[in-house]
């Protein structure tokens, strides 16, 4: 009897050769599942568990301008700003949009640059006009 059982183990923790077809579709699920996770994560506000989920995803594809952006919001997001601005920084120069300027003018603001923060909310207002946080942000500087 302890033989059948060892056996039937043996047969179920055996690896099974994938193809190369079947490894592709198995790796592209698995960053789709961590991608979801990582979005699910940053709208409810579960900062540092999607931290490693960001972190996960941009090493796997350190090319996406996406991912690196939603890496440097979770790490703005949790409060760690020495990770975030360099990443931010980067991002200034390759995909910078409102938010982008508005997490660098919150950096400085709370190191004490007051003036880099000021510049970064005028570059923040100038591409969204409309942008609300930065908006408050401008008028508690001056």
């Amino acid at each position: 009897m302890a033989g059948g059982l060892l056996g039937y183990f043996h047969f179920r923790t055996r690896p099974v050769p994938l193809g190369p077809e079947d490894a592709l579709t198995r790796y592209k699920q698995a960053s789709e599942f961590w991608l979801k996770k990582g979005r699910a994560g940053l709208e409810k506000k579960y900062f540092t568990p999607q931290v490693a989920v960001y972190e996960r995803l941009v090493h796997q594809y350190p090319e996406s301008l996406d991912l690196r952006k939603k890496l440097a919001t979770a790490y703005f997001s949790s409060g760690n700003y020495e990770k975030a601005s360099p990443l931010l920084e980067d991002l200034k120069t390759k995909a910078a949009d409102a938010e982008v300027f508005y997490e660098l003018a919150v950096i400085a603001d709370r190191k004490g640059e007051k003036e880099i923060a000021r510049e970064n909310l005028d570059r923040s207002l100038a591409l969204d006009p409309q942008h609300e946080r930065a908006k408050e942000l401008a008028a508690q500087l001056k």
